[in-house]
């Protein structure tokens, strides 16, 4: 730290971006959840109360890293599906997903669970992204019920690959990926099974989740 000429310790000046990104390191090793004010003020080498002067406390720390995170993994799912369609949009949307999650693992448990239904800023930012995957999955031509379901089901293996592999499983020298590969695949295959009959038009959808 940089002292003045009498020997007094010049303060540290920190933006809110600054401070929102310490957050999101130390929610990358261990998660949201365990993010402490005291923490991020060791981080970054300030008294606690100085965490106050850029954000109120917790709730909206974690609240500002779930708007990140869902802005980050939207951008990362649409672009992947830039100029493909059906099973390859889903193929490649998945493989995006996954990709968030391995390299942004603490913004990731920030967006895991469902925002308050009060907040609709943070339910908008939720939808935004599951809404991606919606539009696909609506070219499947399947009926309400079974696009939540697809979607949902999507979500899950994603999740469920993601956090293993995080936990230390698949630690067979058979590739992780080919086996993420073949599992989505055999899933994209059974809803294509689900497709209406031609000439039966699909009910409006349902709102996401």
């Amino acid at each position: 730290m940089k002292h003045s000429n009498n020997g007094s310790a010049v303060k540290r000046r920190l933006d809110r971006t600054q401070v929102l990104e310490a957050a999101r390191a130390i929610s990358d090793i261990s998660g949201v959840n365990s993010l402490s004010i005291k923490q991020l003020a060791e981080n970054l080498k300030i008294r606690p109360p100085s965490v106050y002067a850029h954000f109120a406390g917790l709730p909206e720390l974690r609240r500002e890293l779930a708007l990140r995170g869902y802005a980050e993994i939207t951008q990362k799912v649409t672009a992947a599906a830039v100029g493909l369609a059906g099973p390859q949009a889903l193929l490649a949307m998945g493989h995006a997903y996954l990709d968030f999650i391995r390299t942004s693992p603490g913004l990731y448990s920030a967006i895991v669970p469902s925002p308050d239904v009060a907040d609709t800023e943070l339910r908008g930012a939720a939808s935004a992204w599951l809404a991606v995957f919606y539009r696909v999955i609506g070219t499947f031509r399947l009926s309400p019920d079974d696009a939540i379901h697809a979607l949902r089901g999507i979500r899950s293996i994603v999740h469920g690959f993601g956090m293993l592999e995080m936990q230390g499983a698949f630690r067979s020298a058979v590739d992780r990926d080919t086996s993420f590969v073949q599992v989505l695949q055999t899933f994209i295959a059974a809803i294509e099974h689900q497709a209406l009959p031609e000439g039966q038009a699909a009910q409006p959808p349902r709102p996401i989740e």
